[in-house]
């Protein structure tokens, strides 16, 4: 398995080579002179979606959780161990039965129904603690270069499902594929770390999502993502996160929308090693 894992990942390089250059903004680690924060804080677009799409106020004034900085949640598909396995991974408020439905009808009128299984958490953002992590794998199930809609729900006995997604499987012996490394959101400055008004998790994905809209265009077939490693920046563990940070940095990471089509196969970073959530927000094969 190991081998194969190497194989792939020299793969994964070696065909992301042959893509066109990308023109990406680049952020991670930056210096005390770097002007990122302040650059991005410059463009009106920023400013637009910070106010209204990642921190919503009411007219008091007060931030809501409606925003996309408190949802840490959201689905994250993973590569299988075959090109025909697919995996899901979700947080939830509450704890109960997962299961995904996935068809090639858009109506999910042909859809099978596939259950998983939920593990206790505790793991809050600013807002927000989620007691469920949710996986569910589907296996033995994909064909090559067909598109399947996909829906999923936290507690199957309810029967509330979230809106439909859609997947595109690609070619298993001819593709491409992205490499991204250390999106490291959070980790432009130290600016309202902790706070609901963190600025460089904001800052942060904003480009994020720059970066990962950029394949719709560079790369509009690809089949999957590698990220190897440090997703979030935030390296303290689980105890010493008293700001709730780490998931704050996640909603961060997960929130491109790109993420619920293409599936995300991540390594550990040393940002990640210390705490819990690494294994609670990927389904990993292995």
């Amino acid at each position: 398995m190991k081998k194969r894992w190497i194989r792939a990942l020299a793969l994964a390089m070696a065909t992301t080579a042959t893509l066109n250059p990308m023109n990406a903004l680049a952020y991670g680690e930056t210096s005390d002179k770097s002007t990122l924060i302040s650059d991005t804080q410059n463009i009106s677009d920023y400013n637009t979606w910070k106010n209204t799409v990642w921190n919503i106020t009411d007219e008091e004034g007060n931030l809501k959780r409606e925003g996309q900085a408190y949802d840490s949640g959201k689905v994250i598909l993973t590569p299988g161990k075959t090109e025909k396995d697919l995996g899901f991974a979700w947080y939830s408020e509450s704890k109960g039965k997962p299961a995904v439905k996935i068809g090639k009808k858009e109506d999910l009128s042909d859809a099978k129904t596939v259950e998983g299984e939920a593990t206790d958490i505790n793991r809050a953002n600013r807002k927000i603690t989620y007691k469920a992590s949710n996986m569910v794998s589907v296996n033995n199930y994909f064909e090559e270069n067909t598109t399947y809609y996909y829906a999923y729900t936290d507690d199957l006995a309810g029967g509330k499902w979230s809106q439909t997604f859609s997947y595109t499987s690609r070619d298993a012996s001819k593709f491409q594929t992205v490499l991204v490394g250390d999106p490291q959101v959070g980790a432009s400055g130290r600016t309202g770390q902790g706070t609901d008004d963190d600025i460089n998790i904001a800052v942060d994905t904003y480009n994020w999502n720059k970066t990962v809209e950029q394949m719709k265009i560079t790369a509009p077939n690809a089949s999957f993502i590698l990220s190897a490693g440090d997703q979030v920046d935030y390296s303290g563990n689980d105890e010493t996160d008293t700001g709730n940070v780490r998931e704050s940095e996640y909603a961060g990471f997960i929130y491109p929308d790109l993420l619920r089509n293409v599936p995300l196969a991540t390594t550990i970073g040393n940002h990640e090693s210390k705490g819990t959530d690494y294994q609670y927000h990927y389904n990993n094969p292995t």
